[in-house]
């Protein structure tokens, strides 16, 4: 039989794993597209770059034997849909009053 109390004075802590590290999440920047090619990943990697002069993206990748490619891609402003909705259908009143118009304007029976 075993004593019922632990003669130690204190009860072991079960063993817990470390827990892995969280992975960094940084942003890139980079001054254009020369800096691009001396960028360090390993091979079959992907990151988003941003240049630091304009509005543009570069999607870096590396193969498997770690050359770099990148393709470049524009950001604009995010437009709710209805904003730009509203701005369309503005532009299509505008241009129908504007049409209406020189109708009037073009068989306007002479005052005279």
């Amino acid at each position: 039989m075993y004593p019922s109390f632990n003669p130690y004075g204190v009860m072991p802590m079960p063993y817990q794993p470390p827990r892995p590290a969280l992975p960094q999440q940084q942003v890139i920047t980079v001054a254009g597209p020369d800096s691009l090619a001396q960028i360090q990943m390993g091979p079959n990697s992907t990151q988003l770059v941003m240049e630091q002069a304009a509005p543009v993206v570069y999607l870096v990748q590396t193969d498997g034997v770690g050359k770099v490619s990148w393709t470049a891609y524009d950001i604009t402003p995010h437009k709710d849909a209805a904003q730009v909705q509203q701005e369309s259908i503005d532009k299509r009143i505008a241009a129908l009053e504007a049409a209406v118009k020189r109708l009037e304007d073009k068989h306007e029976p002479d005052a005279s």
